[in-house]
């Protein structure tokens, strides 16, 4: 990898700087693929290849506009995110029955809060753009709200149970990261 940033380097006169992020890029991007591919032959060896593909999207896409919980080392992040998963695709669905009513007013509440509290950034990200901030909240309040609107019309199914656990443990670990940004900001 270092050839290659140093080629980049010399053909396009990037800064130390520029280089240190696009290394940063190139390896959370790699770390983050591993991860996936790894929970990927986990839930395939058990059976359910599709369910955590459905799950890892929701949550991706949820990821991407809200943040959430951030950890310092990969095995960490690793490790929430394989619990994380577990929970909303094995445990959850095998143990909780809820209804749609039920589903429907709790993603409402999802929505709400995501909303008033999201996003939450990484500590390392000092000052959000308030254009990136509401465009992230706008972002997410169409895939939630198109959440909702598939929930209500198609009939519970397990990836829509599933979908659903993600929306509700993505908001409690939404809540749990504003909690400790706060704390951070307080000390």
């Amino acid at each position: 990898m270092q050839k290659i940033l140093n080629k980049l380097q010399t053909t396009y006169s990037f800064s130390e700087r520029e280089i240190s992020l696009i290394r940063y890029g190139i390896e959370a991007v790699l770390g983050e693929i591993s991860k996936c591919l790894l929970m990927l032959a986990y839930f395939h060896i058990l059976g359910y290849t599709l369910e955590f593909l459905v799950g890892l999207t929701i949550l991706l896409l949820l990821r991407r506009n809200t943040g959430g919980l951030h950890m310092k080392h990969y095995w960490s992040c690793f490790l929430f995110t394989f619990v994380f998963m577990n929970i909303a695709i094995l445990i959850l669905p095998a143990f909780v029955t809820i209804s749609k009513v039920e589903m429907c007013l709790i993603l409402l509440l999802c929505i709400v809060i995501t909303l008033q509290i999201g996003p939450v950034h990484a500590k390392f990200i000092k000052n959000p753009n308030e254009l990136l901030i509401k465009k992230s909240k706008l972002q997410v309040s169409y895939i939630l709200t198109i959440y909702l609107v598939i929930t209500i019309f198609l009939p519970i199914n397990k990836y829509l149970c599933i979908g659903f656990w993600v929306i509700l443990l993505q908001t409690i670990q939404l809540i749990i990261a504003k909690n400790k940004e706060v704390k951070l900001y307080e000390n």
